[in-house]
């Protein structure tokens, strides 16, 4: 771990925590051992569970990023305490068992195993049960590179590097031999109209 980065950057990340979480009673702080806490921002309370909600681990993941590159938070089994850890990165394809289409994103993690943890990869494709998808193939990204996708325009590939949360990258053999980028958003509406209409 960068000692010196983690350091230099530690009180600009907490002020935009803080900022963010302000009015909610909870502080963020920074302690000598480079660890980040949530505590009440008085002692008027005394349980210190402060539990952040996933919209808030969400901030802290994104902001964590910005400001501490090439590490991710790691959280403790409460969630109200986390450090930096290096980030791994694998690039995953699964085949969508319902949808009949190949779906690749980039998995962010803290894990030092040689895969993926199966656990990661459901929550990633937001898929509920390991019956919906097979994985197919991953890949450990190395230096922002992965040879899983020299195929897809460089486009693509940014945009799965910099928010595969949003991204996603299909292929479906069977319509056509091309790579399409698809936004979470659109795909979530897509499945709507079909449940709708399931339903109708």
């Amino acid at each position: 771990m960068s000692i010196e980065l983690i350091v230099l950057n530690a009180d600009k990340f907490v002020k935009e925590i803080n900022d963010y979480i302000d009015g909610s009673g909870v502080k963020l702080i920074f302690h000598s051992d480079y660890t980040f806490e949530f505590k009440h921002r008085t002692c008027l309370f005394t349980n210190d569970a402060m539990i952040p909600s996933k919209m808030l681990q969400k901030k802290v993941k994104e902001l964590f990023k910005q400001f501490f590159t090439g590490y991710l938070p790691h959280f403790n089994n409460v969630g109200n305490t986390f450090w930096p850890e290096l980030e791994s990165r694998f690039i995953v394809n699964v085949y969508d068992n319902k949808r009949h289409v190949h779906r690749y994103k980039v998995l962010s993690t803290t894990s030092s195993l040689d895969s993926p943890l199966s656990k990661e990869v459901l929550a990633l494709f937001g898929y509920k049960h390991s019956s919906e998808c097979k994985v197919i193939q991953f890949e450990r990204c190395t230096g922002g590179n992965a040879t899983m996708l020299k195929t897809i325009e460089p486009s693509m590939f940014n945009a799965l590097m910099e928010d595969s949360e949003n991204f996603t990258v299909e292929y479906n053999p069977q319509i056509d031999k091309s790579f399409k980028l698809v936004s979470e958003r659109d795909l979530d509406a897509e499945l709507d109209e079909e449940l709708n209409a399931a339903i109708s």
